[in-house]
């Protein structure tokens, strides 16, 4: 995050700053007229001042575009029937769907409309298993992230969920008739509390409930964690945090 501010403060005040990293991203140390490695510090405002909170960058444990289609450590579950090229996901974009950015061709998509009247739509994207291991602190702070689109015609639902032992599965995040994107977005989702104790876990997108209805779109899958060890990166949550007397 960049940027500048400045605050203005009566004298002798004390001010409590916050210094919140982005997701995955992990808070290193304020420097210049602040100290310390607490993300939170009290500042005692005696004369003009500048703070610069410093940040490491997130440890990257899996991501995928499908650049070159749905690898096969992916599983795809057709649970379904019917619908041809477009029965189940794939990259090929059977109803040749253009969503802008932050979608790149090829994607991952399931797409109701194309697989026609008379078949129905069961299908669900799971990842290969994803350690945690890399990832230090207890509870290890791990994060997904993913950019995806739907359209919904009538009853249609779309889940993400998470598994920890690959047959039990806990919904994070969906959409369906009563509430979906109005465009392509990225969503990240905070998984650390799922996964404590866990040494890896897999993702599911799960479109189901479908027949001769509309589509589920996703790249850009990502999963990733805080780690301080990885040396920092001077974001400067301010840059700089000036505060200054009245």
């Amino acid at each position: 995050m960049s940027g500048d501010c400045t605050e203005n403060y009566q004298s002798e005040i004390i001010i409590r700053l916050t210094a919140t990293p982005d997701p995955g991203s992990s808070f290193i140390r304020w420097s210049g007229d602040c100290s310390g490695t607490s993300p939170s510090i009290w500042v005692d405002i005696r004369r003009n001042m500048t703070c610069t909170a410093t940040f490491g960058p997130p440890r990257v444990l899996f991501e995928e575009d499908f650049s070159e289609g749905i690898p096969s450590t992916w599983q795809v579950v057709d649970g379904g029937y019917g619908g041809g090229a477009a029965s189940t996901w794939t990259t090929a974009n059977p109803g040749n769907r253009n969503f802008g950015p932050p979608f790149v061709e090829p994607f991952a998509i399931v797409d109701s409309d194309a697989a026609g009247p008379g078949a129905v739509q069961d299908e669900q994207l799971i990842t290969p298993w994803i350690s945690v291991e890399p990832c230090p602190g207890n509870p290890r702070r791990v994060f997904i992230s993913f950019s995806d689109y739907m359209q919904v015609w009538e009853l249609e639902k779309a889940d993400v969920e998470i598994s920890v032992n690959g047959t039990s599965w806990v919904r994070k995040h969906g959409w369906g008739p009563g509430g979906y994107p109005i465009k392509p977005r990225t969503t990240i989702l905070n998984l650390t509390n799922d996964l404590a104790g866990a040494t890896s876990f897999k993702v599911r997108f799960h479109y189901y409930n479908a027949s001769y209805d509309l589509y589920w779109a996703i790249d850009n899958v990502r999963a990733f964690c805080e780690d301080p060890s990885l040396g920092i990166e001077e974001y400067r949550l301010y840059l700089p945090l000036v505060l200054r007397m009245q």
